[in-house]
Parts: C-alpha cells; sequence; structure tokens
C-alpha cells in the first residue's frame, strides 16, 4: 500500500502544474473575471445584446437560457464601465475632458481638466 502512495506522489510530482491562458495583473477580482473568460468579451456589447434579443425570440428550445444570457449582457456592460472608470483613474482626467469639446472655431476647449485625489480614489473603489 505504501508503494501505491509513494509512485501516486511521484507521480504527483512529475507534472507541472496547469498553467492559466487568462493572466490579470494588478487586479484584485482576477477570479471573478476569468470565469466570465470567453469569445464574448471580443463582441461589441451592441451585437451581444442583439443576439440576446434573439435567443428570446426564438422558439422553445432556446439555444441559451434568455436569463443567463441576458445576465452576461449586464456583466459584459458591468466589466466595460469597470474598465473606462479605472483609465480615468489611472490618468487623472474627467468625463468632460475626454468628450473631446469644442469651441466656437472648432478647436479643442483648452488644458483638459484634472480629477482631485479624492474623486480619483472614489473612482477606483467604484471600479
Amino acid at each position: 500500500m505504501t508503494k501505491k502512495k509513494a509512485g501516486a506522489q511521484s507521480a504527483q510530482a512529475d507534472t507541472p502544474p496547469p498553467t492559466s491562458s487568462l493572466i490579470i495583473c494588478r487586479n484584485k477580482h482576477w477570479r471573478y473575471i476569468s470565469s466570465f473568460h470567453g469569445p464574448w468579451l471580443q463582441l461589441p456589447p451592441e451585437i451581444l445584446d442583439s443576439l440576446a434579443h434573439q435567443n428570446y425570440t426564438m422558439p422553445a428550445p432556446r439555444l441559451v437560457d434568455p436569463a443567463v444570457f441576458y445576465d452576461v449582457v449586464k456583466i459584459r456592460k458591468a466589466v466595460d464601465e469597470a474598465a473606462q472608470d479605472s483609465v480615468r483613474a489611472s490618468t487623472g482626467i474627467s468625463n468632460t475632458a475626454q468628450s473631446g469639446r469644442m469651441d466656437y472655431f472648432g478647436a479643442s476647449g483648452g488644458p483638459a481638466s484634472l480629477l482631485s485625489k479624492e474623486r480619483i480614489f472614489k473612482i477606483r473603489q467604484k471600479a
């Protein structure tokens, strides 16, 4: 019996641990995001919403449960919003500066308005 255990332990020691194809650095939520990793991340949100609606209007049995599909769409929108917020916090520029304001002559409206440290902290906390 001890020989079997020793053989099993040496076999486990020889195999390297499985590596993840998804590497997310500096993100405390990587284990949650990696569970939703898939080809739906490359689709624009409008197409995802359209596919969810088409799936909902299909006759039964549907390919994907509509509730699950709409939840995936909501998650995707939340992930996109969090990514935009984290970029805003890292650059320190407000939304109004990113929107490309134009003055009367068509030129941009001066220097970008910077966010305060407190506002940056709140945006990072929200993301």
